[in-house]
């Protein structure tokens, strides 16, 4: 049902964007894990319009700037139409999902489309190295030790203890916290990036040959590996550790493409391990607070595919020993 706010602030915004159409009633989109809102309109001319609903105008202002950098730096993103107040009209790419997309489809088509996805974040990470001009707010935003850690400690909160019903002794949470000390820390030392921050099958629209990123407005600095991880261990798309591990290997042979001296392949792959594990625990807190907090059972059935690869990578490192061996007593308990 739509607010009386909401009715009217989409219709301020439509009648200065587009005075000369009339639309039908706004049809509300179902929900991601967001503050923002979607609305789909259709005009009396054929058109149809995504109206997106930001918590606050600074929310719309963030989104406005983002996009305009991410265009400059070679990313296909929706086109904004207008903006008013707290609310922006941007194109309607249909309903398709590049997590959809893939369902079914080959193994070997999965990996076709997923290379050019991965052409496409690394040209995305070459051109923001190379730009100049770093007014964007995202660039004076890091994946910094804080952050890293905010995250950890939400995934705690609304994962282990309100979703599981896990109550840690103080020992478990010296062992958590000494591991995940190193984890981040180690993370981040270095952001030498742009990282788009939720990058997955979930934030890329598929419309004919395009592939659309979405939902990038909380793009900060950050690791190479980060976007990557995200991408290939996405709990929704799935993919098969093989197909993973030959993306992974697919990126690191472009990687000279982008940078003069890229690291070693050991040191290239613990720091997509590491970025892997945090960014799955931070996942998983999402989808806690999701199903406990706002009773949305989406996200439930991605659990065990994020609890799997995040176990699986943890007993790859014998120096992540302790927290695999804590988790693996919560999460097959």
């Amino acid at each position: 049902m739509i607010e009386a706010s909401e009715r009217k602030q989409i219709s301020g915004l439509l009648d200065k964007t587009f005075p000369d159409t009339k639309f039908d009633e706004p049809v509300m989109l179902d929900g991601d894990a967001s503050t923002r809102v979607y609305f789909r309109v259709k005009g009396d001319d054929q058109s149809s319009i995504i109206i997106m609903l930001a918590p606050d105008k600074s929310g719309i202002e963030v989104f406005g700037q983002t996009t305009l950098l991410f265009k400059a730096l070679g990313v296909d993103t929706p086109s904004v139409y207008g903006v008013e107040g707290r609310s922006a009209a941007i194109e309607d790419l249909t309903d398709t999902l590049l997590q959809d997309h893939v369902k079914n489809i080959s193994t070997e088509a999965q990996v076709f489309e997923y290379q050019k996805i991965v052409d496409g974040l690394l040209s995305f990470q070459g051109a923001a190295l190379r730009h100049k001009e770093r007014k964007s707010p995202c660039f004076n935003r890091a994946f910094d030790k804080e952050k890293l850690t905010q995250e950890i400690e939400f995934a705690n909160n609304y994962f282990l203890k309100k979703y599981l019903g896990l109550s840690p002794s103080h020992s478990e949470m010296a062992v958590m916290r000494d591991q995940w000390e190193m984890i981040t820390a180690r993370l981040a030392k270095k952001t030498p990036t742009l990282a788009h921050r939720d990058f997955h099958s979930r934030n890329i629209m598929v419309k004919g040959k395009r592939r659309v990123w979405i939902d990038y407005q909380d793009a900060r600095m950050g690791r190479f590996e980060y976007d990557l991880a995200s991408l290939v261990l996405d709990p929704y798309a799935g993919l098969p550790e093989k197909t993973s591990d030959q993306l992974v290997n697919y990126y690191y042979s472009k990687l000279p493409e982008i940078i003069d001296k890229p690291p070693g392949y050991d040191d290239f792959m613990e720091i997509y391990i590491l970025s892997a594990v945090q960014r799955l625990y931070k996942a998983l807190g999402t989808f806690g607070y999701q199903s406990a907090i706002r009773g949305v059972d989406t996200y439930i059935e991605y659990i065990p595919i994020a609890v799997n690869s995040l176990l699986r990578l943890l007993r790859s490192r014998p120096d992540l020993k302790p927290l695999a061996d804590t988790f693996e007593k919560y999460f097959t308990a």
